[in-house]
């Protein structure tokens, strides 16, 4: 079988929004204080308890290739799967952030960079690219919003 992105409309392209309110973030850390690089790590250890606790297996954090960095490999019912991963901070007053307004046409040409070289790294098949939103509010309670095929291989 042929290696290949997952074309536009395989998977729903478009995206399937699954949102899924999360337990606050337990830690020491205020989160009113914490740096947007931080924000961003604690952003990506909530999304892999997220999708492990739905089953996926991941593969591989921060996988780096010429291309760029994929936050997280995971594979869903055989399919492997790039995540991006963004993370915002509500501060009182501000409206309701939109992490994944973040994935602009960039960074998604980036992605397809990067899946071609994992599937020329890999034994991989199939490819999809979901997104991962995580908002915190200064408490440091979240929302995780999972947006599975947000964008297609061939856009």
């Amino acid at each position: 079988m042929a290696r290949r992105l997952a074309p536009y409309g395989i998977y729903g392209a478009g995206g399937r929004d699954v949102v899924a309110q999360e337990a606050p973030v337990q830690g020491s850390i205020a989160l009113g204080d914490i740096s947007p690089h931080d924000l961003g790590i604690e952003g990506e250890r909530i999304a892999v308890q997220y999708l492990e606790r739905r089953g996926y297996e991941i593969l591989e954090r921060n996988w780096y290739c010429p291309s760029g960095e994929a936050d997280i490999i995971a594979l869903d019912d055989g399919v492997h799967v790039l995540v991006e991963v963004k993370s915002r901070l509500q501060l009182p007053g501000d409206e309701d952030p939109v992490p994944e307004d973040a994935v602009g046409e960039a960074k998604r040409g980036r992605y397809r960079g990067i899946a071609r070289y994992y599937l020329a790294a890999t034994e991989a098949r199939d490819i999809r690219f979901d997104v991962i939103a995580v908002s915190f509010d200064t408490r440091g309670a979240y929302q995780v919003r999972h947006i599975e095929n947000a964008f297609g291989g061939d856009e």
